[in-house]
């Protein structure tokens, strides 16, 4: 038998890095100007479209 013919479930350990996060504590150097200003502006316009949703007002 060899792995390849091995039908079951396995469970992997694998580490990544993590290069991206949500918190402002999080050091995005490797980011540039543009990518930062972008990704503040997309999580700003999410929060207003949550805002409005929240009041039943309508979003188009």
């Amino acid at each position: 038998m060899t792995r390849t013919s091995v039908k079951s479930p396995a469970l992997l350990r694998v580490r990544v890095p993590r290069i991206c996060g949500d918190g402002a504590a999080v050091n995005q150097s490797y980011k540039t100007q543009e990518q930062k200003t972008k990704r503040t502006l997309s999580l700003l316009i999410v929060k207003l479209k949550e805002f409005f949703e929240r009041r039943e007002a309508i979003w188009t």
